[in-house]
Formats: C-alpha cells, sequence, structure tokens
C-alpha cells in the first residue's frame, strides 16, 4: 500500500474492503502515518460508520484535518455525511457530481429520491430514521437476478 503525501487512505479508499485494525493500537505514531491531514477514507468501504469514525478522531486528536471521501453512490454519500455532521471540525465533504456521466440519478439509482446540495451547497440531512433516505422499490424489483 501507498502511503505518502499525506494521502493515507488513496488505495483504501479505491477498493480495499477494510482498515489495517492491527495498525490501531496504543502508542501508534499517528502523525508520522497520517502526515499533514487525513482523507480519502469512504465509510461505505472502510470500516462503515463506526470504523471510519475511530479513524476521524485519531486525527481529530492529533489536529488533522479529516475529510471522507465519499466518491460512490448516494447511500454512501449519506452515510459519510452522518459521520462529517457528528464531528465538530470536519471542515467540508467531497460531493459527488460530474453530470453528464456522473448525474445525480445515475449516481443515486437505487434510491427513491436523488440526495442533492441546496443552492448554498449544503446537503441537509433527513430525520426520518437510519440514514433518511428510501430505497427505489420498483427499480430493485424490475434489477433482480434469479
Amino acid at each position: 500500500m501507498n502511503w505518502e503525501g499525506g494521502r493515507l487512505f488513496d488505495e483504501l479508499g479505491e477498493g480495499f474492503g477494510g482498515w489495517p485494525e492491527d495498525d490501531l493500537v496504543e502508542g501508534f505514531d499517528v502523525e508520522g502515518f497520517f502526515g499533514a491531514h487525513v482523507d480519502g477514507a469512504d465509510a461505505a468501504l472502510v470500516g462503515g460508520i463506526t470504523g471510519l469514525k475511530r479513524i476521524a478522531i485519531l486525527a481529530q486528536e492529533h489536529h488533522l484535518t479529516f475529510t471522507p471521501h465519499t466518491w460512490t453512490n448516494g447511500m454512501g454519500v449519506t452515510a459519510n455525511a452522518h459521520l462529517v455532521a457528528g464531528l465538530a471540525d470536519a471542515p467540508f465533504l467531497e460531493f459527488p457530481f460530474d453530470p453528464p456521466e456522473w448525474s445525480l440519478a445515475r449516481r443515486d439509482f437505487v434510491m427513491a429520491e436523488p440526495l442533492k446540495a441546496d443552492p448554498q451547497g449544503w446537503i441537509n440531512l433527513s430525520d426520518a430514521p437510519g440514514m433518511g433516505y428510501a430505497l427505489d422499490e420498483g427499480r430493485l424489483l424490475a434489477t433482480r437476478i434469479g
């Protein structure tokens, strides 16, 4: 794995399935390992919200900036947004939107409604139970295999 340039999680965020738990031990050299900031991890790919929260807390304890990588579907973006909303010093959240190839409709195709940013760039999280989104049951049924 490549940990250079302060971008700790590039390879983890790009497809590795989990955080190397053995590295999260007492006395771990966080600053030497993290570099100047911590970014690139995605709750959808690296340990879920709980696992990524551990990484965010380590970064905060060492006065490092934490920003998750969210270049995933709307469900993953929502999970990362909930994590960031619960942290006091996460300054921003990556919002995957690159039309025409990566539109909201394509990114969030299994959700009943896409996750949108308001005109000022804010994501307003729902107060509905769970993550606050509903699945598009019709699309899931239409794309069912077997």
